[in-house]
């Protein structure tokens, strides 16, 4: 869990409401429950087959030249019934649409109508009468405006979640890595400083089985499974939503491991403003090691709406001092002390958002995200006179229409297009074989439909989602590594939220099936498979604040292109490959207390098969197979409380074990590497008077191995680290040290991470 008590997204409204009635009102009238849909604002929600070697290659992710297949043309194929799925999905809107009028006109007059019966009931009712109390009703309604249709609503989904709030993506210190790593049930791999690779993976899958989404948009796509969040700014969002296990329905996708939602809803100059305030934002910060980083915002109403902006640079030498083992762990005599050399990282970003006043009956959003980083891949021995680069750029254009409609039903569609571009450029071979300048290509349309209808059992939503990967591989030294590859995705989900009469019990059954159809340049066999998957949430509350939340559910993780069609020059795919598949199960309890404290225990177990792995002949060439599997259990846990006065305590711990099921390649019962067996957070907070806090913070990893083997053990490590907020009219500072006992750690073998660090950030808001 955060530090906050606040839960993702927003919430079901639902009231309990003792009725009086002094006039002979029928009972079945008085009892009757609605779920309304009236525009107001939401309430607020307080293995692994890869060895650590291949991992390690994430500075050409790192990865060096494609296959030596000729480039080829594709022609766009899209199935019919996919095409008549998106039409079913879409044609509601327009017939919706054309029948409003119609139904608001005789809403007029049904209304008129009914208030003309009123007041002749309430002339003839005038007369006393013998005071009746009624039974205690519950009344459940839903009422919230727009721009929260498509969200996920937190009394529907029974599955373990937390949020990081904007509070903590906004102070001086903060990385992705850094946030996520505080996390109950996350891990999270680096490959170095600030804007180096990061990986993050919930309970103990990997990183390609943790779905990743940027404003409901999946970042995981068949030439790149594993997201890097470090080409993300954190300053462009407002809020990162995380799911353990289970995923609700709002997101197409439900990852093996679960699913993170990066959300740009709230960031910019001013969080959640709707009114006619004009509100804008500047920040600097700087740090060891060069780190320095420009931010601006500014917000404003704009066409019956508001327009965003939000932009910046940040950047950083990460040229930290550390000690160079020169490859041999084992020989303490070679070592030297030395800086990271080749490992700076220059980042800028931009946000641009308008949507309409969530309280029209429709309204329109539209949003561009463009983020370019350029960053060096120092060589695993830290040469001085490496040159080589890994640069990328992604740009993120949606267009969506969220409506409330008469008949009940509220409806969100959408388009976007991504393109993502990555270089690698190791003209001099410093890392490769022999030279390389590659370019990867990934371009992907989409399509979204989100339907939603309550009932006075509960809600009904159904979604889809049909998206296009376009990906193309280009060396510039050798043409025969060149590739392209297509793919062809179509989601297609229903759940049903059910509510007892009481509202103590919520079962929320969910069923997911996905199709793919793809093909390559390097043979004539096409990829086209379907999956069908299924979850079950439960949740019971059994007092004031406390629920008890189940959770079982199956989800599939398709094969990159690399692992089909070959990534590297020694790697050879393979087109047979079937997707991986994973089954959560998880049972917690939660309890929230009134002074925004919360506590909450948690059991869960995963087990994944049809793992892919690579195994290498004897002259050193891999090919992808699928035969791993792996099971991991555990026990996670997380507090906050006030602990009177001014002190305020929170933290989580994850206790995990994990077990790989590979008998092939003689790994059965080792521990599935790269993730801790026990994973700590802990942060207490003193205010000092109204503008001041104090805070210290302590993270532990133990018990990790770089390899499926279990021969390399990684460092335990315990980091504490100590800082200030200061709030002082439209001005803010925070400071911090962090790693102050200098410890060292290394999330993949060789590539090191800072040791003690400082960072110093000064913000001015208007409005």
């Amino acid at each position: 869990m955060g530090h906050e008590a606040e839960a993702p997204c927003r919430l079901r409204q639902s009231a309990r409401t003792p009725a009086k009635a002094c006039m002979a009102i029928p009972a079945a009238s008085a009892t009757a429950s609605a779920r309304m849909s009236t525009p107001a604002a939401s309430a607020p929600a307080s293995d692994h087959t890869t060895t650590a070697a291949a991992s390690a290659l994430v500075g050409a992710h790192i990865a060096g030249p494609a296959p030596c297949v000729p480039a080829g043309v594709h022609v766009a194929r899209l199935a019919p019934h996919a095409l008549a799925l998106l039409a079913l999905m879409l044609l509601p809107t327009l017939a919706t649409a054309r029948s409003d009028d119609a139904v608001q006109t005789e809403e007029a007059v049904q209304t008129e109508e009914a208030a003309q019966t009123d007041e002749a009931a309430q002339t003839d009712e005038t007369a006393p009468t013998n005071e009746q109390e009624l039974d205690e009703l519950v009344v459940r309604a839903r009422a919230y405006a727009a721009d929260d249709i498509g969200d996920v609503i937190m009394d529907e989904f029974a599955g373990q979640s937390s949020r990081v709030t904007r509070r903590r993506l906004e102070r001086a210190d903060a990385s992705m890595a850094g946030v996520l790593r505080q996390e109950t049930g996350l891990s999270v791999q680096q490959s170095g400083g600030f804007g180096s690779f990061t990986s993050v993976s919930i309970r103990g899958s990997s990183g390609a089985q943790t779905a990743v989404y940027l404003d409901g948009v999946l970042l995981n796509s068949g030439g790149s499974s594993d997201v890097d969040l470090a080409t993300i700014d954190l300053l462009n969002l407002g809020s990162i939503d995380i799911y353990r296990g289970s995923t609700p329905i709002a997101l197409s996708v439900g990852g093996i491991g679960g699913a993170v939602n990066l959300r740009s809803d709230g960031a910019g100059a001013g969080a959640d403003t709707n009114g006619d305030d004009q509100t804008a934002r500047v920040q600097l910060n700087g740090g060891s090691f060069a780190r320095r980083g420009l931010n601006l915002a500014a917000e404003r109403p704009f066409a019956s709406g508001r327009f965003r902006f939000a932009g910046g640079y940040q950047a950083a030498d990460n040229d930290f001092p550390y000690t160079n083992e020169n490859g041999t762990p084992l020989n303490p005599g070679d070592d030297r002390r030395e800086r990271r050399q080749n490992a700076a990282v220059g980042r800028a970003s931009l946000l641009l958002d308008w949507h309409q006043d969530p309280e029209l009956p429709r309204s329109h959003t539209l949003r561009l995200q463009h983020s370019d980083r350029d960053t060096g891949i120092p060589h695993w021995r830290n040469r001085a006179s490496s040159r080589a680069s890994f640069d990328t750029r992604s740009t993120l254009a949606q267009w969506s229409l969220a409506s409330r409609h008469d008949s009940g039903w509220n409806s969100r569609h959408g388009v976007f297009l991504r393109q993502e571009t990555s270089d690698y450029d190791d003209t001099d071979a410093d890392l490769s074989l022999l030279p390389t300048q590659t370019r990867q290509t990934n371009l992907i349309p989409g399509i979204t439909s989100f339907w939603e209808r309550p009932f006075d059992s509960g809600t009904v939503t159904l979604t889809g989602e049909w998206r296009r990967e376009d990906h193309e591989t280009r060396d510039a030294f050798d043409t025969r590594r060149n590739f392209d590859a297509l793919r062809q995705q179509l989601f297609v989900n229903g759940a049903f939220a059910w509510f007892s009469d009481d509202e103590r019990w919520m079962l929320n059954p969910l069923l997911r099936w996905q199709w793919i159809d793809g093909s390559n340049t390097r043979n004539d066999q096409d990829e086209n498979d379907s999956q069908l998957g299924l979850q079950l949430g439960i949740s019971r509350r059994i007092g004031e604040g406390t629920h008890v939340l189940a959770n079982l559910g199956n989800h599939y993780r398709p094969p990159s292109f690399g692992e089909l069609y070959g990534s590297w020059g020694l790697v050879q795919g393979n087109p047979n490959l079937v997707p991986e598949e994973g089954v959560n199960a998880d049972i917690g309890i939660r309890r929230v207390f009134a002074n925004e404290g919360h506590v909450e225990l948690i059991g869960f177990h995963n087990a994944r098969e049809s793992l892919i792995a690579t195994e290498f002949n004897a002259q050193g060439i891999g090919r992808a197979f699928n035969a791993g599997k792996a099971r991991t259990w555990g026990i996670e846990a997380a507090i906050a409380a006030a602990l009177g006065g001014n002190w305020h305590w929170s933290g989580n711990l994850t206790w995990q074990e994990s077990e790989v099921l590979d008998d092939k390649r003689g790994f059965r019962g080792r521990q599935v590497p790269l993730y801790p067996r026990l994973a700590a957070f802990s942060r207490l907070a003193f205010r000092a008077g109204r503008n001041v806090t104090f805070w210290h913070e302590l993270e532990a990893r133990r018990d990790r191995y770089y390899d499926s083997a279990n021969i390399l053990p990684a460092e335990n490590v315990v980091m504490h680290a100590i800082g200030f907020d200061l709030v002082r009219g439209a001005f803010s500072i925070n400071g911090s040290a962090r790693n102050i006992t200098d410890e060292h750690e290394e999330d993949f073998n060789g590539y090191p991470k800072p040791g003690r660090q400082w960072y110093l950030g000064i913000a001015w808001r208007s409005g």
